[in-house]
């Protein structure tokens, strides 16, 4: 479970720091891209897990 959710605890770790530069804070939609972001590195992960047979 550690390997499928630390990739988007790595997104919202970077996402969440209170600095300025972050990208996708001025875009009306960097919460949804955040978010696919969020969603698409846990489904990688979680397939290519599979595929190795670790899971």
């Amino acid at each position: 479970m550690t390997a499928v959710f630390l990739p988007m605890t790595l997104v919202t770790g970077v996402f969440g720091m209170n600095v300025g530069g972050v990208p996708g804070v001025e875009s009306p939609h960097g919460f949804l891209w955040t978010m696919v972001l969020m969603a698409g590195t846990g489904l990688a992960t979680y397939v290519f897990l599979k595929v190795t047979r670790i899971v």
